[in-house]
């Protein structure tokens, strides 16, 4: 019996060790959504949202996701599945009611804009979020969050945008 557990537990751990990429070309993964503004609960409510346009299931270990100025820098672990959502959320995992987060993390998001870049373990630069001079979308009042569409960005149609989902107008 012990002999047969060890066998499925190398096969398991093998097949989603080797099953996983961890190498990709820009726009594989892509930040898909941003509410900077927090929520209807609390401006610190903040959550960032990734995108696998892959296939593959991609490993983020040793992935950061950073602020042009600083803060906040994410160290990414585990895994974003794919076709699938990566949800990282600010402080704790009540930033989404009935969402479970993938990476909780500190520091907050500019309300005068960011400048985000994506990169991999190797350091390349995956996706870039440029919001430097402003979140040209998004509503701080109604809480709609700015997100990835096919023809680039625009604010999300409902308030509290669409976490871990299909972004609601046009997605990439």
């Amino acid at each position: 019996m012990k002999i047969i557990f060890i066998f499925l537990f190398v096969s398991f751990t093998s097949f989603f060790y080797f099953s996983t990429v961890t190498a990709v070309n820009p726009s594989d993964v892509v930040i898909n959504e941003i509410a900077w503004m927090g929520t209807t609960a609390s401006a610190n409510d903040e959550w960032v949202e990734l995108k696998n346009n892959t296939a593959q299931n991609i490993n983020l270990d040793g992935w950061t996701l950073r602020a042009a100025d600083g803060a906040p820098e994410i160290k990414l672990t585990g895994v974003i599945s794919a076709n699938s959502f990566y949800l990282l959320e600010r402080t704790d995992d009540s930033t989404v009611p009935n969402i479970t987060a993938d990476l909780i993390y500190k520091g907050a998001l500019s309300n005068n804009g960011e400048d985000l870049w994506l990169y991999d373990g190797n350091n390349n630069l995956i996706d870039e979020a440029n919001f430097s001079i402003g979140w040209n979308f998004g509503d701080n009042t109604t809480k709609q969050t700015v997100e990835k569409s096919s023809t680039g960005w625009q604010t999300s149609k409902d308030a509290g945008g669409t976490p871990r989902a299909q972004n609601n107008q046009q997605d990439v």
